[in-house]
């Protein structure tokens, strides 16, 4: 009888250790079963690229007869597609300050912009790839503007800055200008409508890039003139991912250098700044090498 006894003590206590050892191990198996897909072995799965953009003057625009997206960074982009053997897939126009809601998606991968961070904080919880080039942010007014000799006097209440948000333009006006009055336009705006507010004197400045005033003051009378000697910041200007996505990053990063060592960097930015007089180029790496 006692036999008996030990015998189911002792299956039972087998039982017990068994269910523990079960318990231990599951959440290492469940990881294993149901680990989440990250972005970049979808991308290298799919060898698509799925991105979103931002429409902006020269950078990235729509033609009109092919509904087809060109400009800059799209040049960029498909050469970037070709280098790495990925598809680049155009998903969706995203507003500047619904970046993180476009990620949170799942609809995208990066966003193959000119990105920043346009907005500072936006650092804190996205990731920027290599930078295409930098671009130099200056004070601009209308043509024959003399009240400021230094931009710095602007800062004052009687001063409208035209801004949108989302963008480097209200960032800086807001950082530097704290007590000057601000137009702001909604994200969703046309991006020329912050040079026209001050074309037409419904605002008295604008901080942005030359090659957005360059191609304003094509079409447009009285044309905006740069008033400040110096830039009053340099950015950078590169896609952007979510925070965490350093495969992805790293692959981009890889990508943007590769078309940097063949020249083709090069040879796309000259096509919308031949003069070098609109962005600054990366330092070349081995340019100490080069004579």
């Amino acid at each position: 009888m006692n036999i008996h006894k030990n015998l189911a003590f002792l299956a039972f206590v087998m039982a017990v250790a068994a269910l523990g050892i079960a318990l231990w191990r599951a959440p290492g198996n469940a990881g294993a079963v149901f680990k989440k897909e990250t972005a970049y072995e979808r991308v290298m799965r799919t060898r698509t690229l799925r991105c979103g953009y931002f429409l902006w003057p020269v950078s990235t625009e729509i033609d009109l007869n092919t509904r087809q997206l060109k400009g800059m960074v799209p040049d960029f982009t498909e050469a970037l597609g070709q280098k790495l053997g990925l598809k680049i897939e155009w998903v969706q126009e995203v507003p500047f300050d619904q970046e993180v809601e476009a990620f949170n998606s799942g609809k995208i991968d990066a966003i193959c912009a000119n990105d920043g961070p346009f907005v500072y904080t936006s650092a804190a919880i996205m990731d920027y790839a290599e930078s295409i080039a930098y671009v130099p942010i200056y004070f601009y007014g209308r043509s024959g503007e003399t009240r400021f000799k230094d931009p710095a006097a602007a800062n004052a209440p009687d001063v409208t800055f035209s801004a949108i948000d989302g963008d480097i333009s209200l960032a800086m006006a807001m950082d530097q200008f704290p007590r000057a009055h601000v137009l702001e336009l909604p994200s969703s705006a046309d991006p020329s409508f912050i040079l026209t507010n001050v074309k037409d004197g419904k605002a008295d400045f604008v901080l942005t890039d030359p090659l957005t005033v360059s191609r304003f003051n094509l079409n447009n009378k009285p044309n905006l003139a740069r008033l400040s000697d110096k830039p009053m910041a340099v950015i950078s200007l590169s896609f952007s991912l979510p925070k965490g996505n350093d495969d992805l990053r790293v692959m981009l990063d890889q990508g943007f250098q590769l078309l940097q060592y063949l020249g083709i960097s090069d040879q796309i930015l000259d096509r919308y700044d031949p003069e070098h007089k609109l962005f600054y180029r990366p330092e070349k790496r081995w340019r100490e090498f080069v004579k």
